[in-house]
């Protein structure tokens, strides 16, 4: 799951889902990191699964700490209610990372220019974490003239509830 929004939660019933392998946070606001507080219920005496591995950069961390300190210290805690368990990893965010076999790579604010000099050229390319003060529709078309000058080149910004498949491949595919 990419970001920590409580809106996507509601999908997972819908679609039968009973594990959440990995959060990664993408940047220190409050439409990423405002949902993981309502992950306890994910973790709640292990009914489902017992912790959830949370990626961030240390600036992101820096925030949950601030707004969120219960969560990554449980002697912050002030109620009597039950904490969700994570596992926090820290990622750089100038460095490629694996998650559950899945190589992320992190893309500056020039990512066109990145994903054109990435060997091999990634199959698709979803840009993150940008202001919202860009035009979602407008920007889909930029990208899309794009690729008809570069049919090899997929990028396209995320959104709220994207649902992307990921054909998950064995081990003997890898070398392909």
């Amino acid at each position: 799951m990419l970001g920590g929004s409580v809106s996507a939660l509601k999908w997972w019933p819908i679609h039968k889902l009973r594990k959440i392998d990995a959060v990664i946070l993408t940047h220190p606001h409050a439409d990423a990191i405002n949902g993981l507080d309502d992950l306890r219920a994910w973790t709640l005496h292990e009914v489902i699964q017992d912790s959830i591995p949370i990626y961030l950069t240390n600036d992101t961390l820096d925030s949950v700490k601030t707004l969120f300190s219960y969560l990554v210290d449980s002697k912050q805690a002030t109620g009597g209610g039950d904490l969700p368990k994570f596992q926090w990893h820290l990622i750089d965010s100038q460095t490629p990372f694996t998650v559950e076999g899945l190589e992320f790579t992190p893309l500056p604010e020039q990512a066109i220019d990145t994903t054109r000099n990435l060997n091999p050229i990634p199959k698709r390319t979803y840009l993150v974490g940008f202001s919202h003060a860009v035009e979602h529709y407008e920007l889909i078309e930029e990208l899309k003239m794009l690729q008809e000058k570069e049919p090899e080149l997929w990028v396209r910004p995320a959104h709220d509830g994207l649902k992307v498949d990921i054909e998950v491949l064995s081990v003997s595919d890898w070398s392909a």
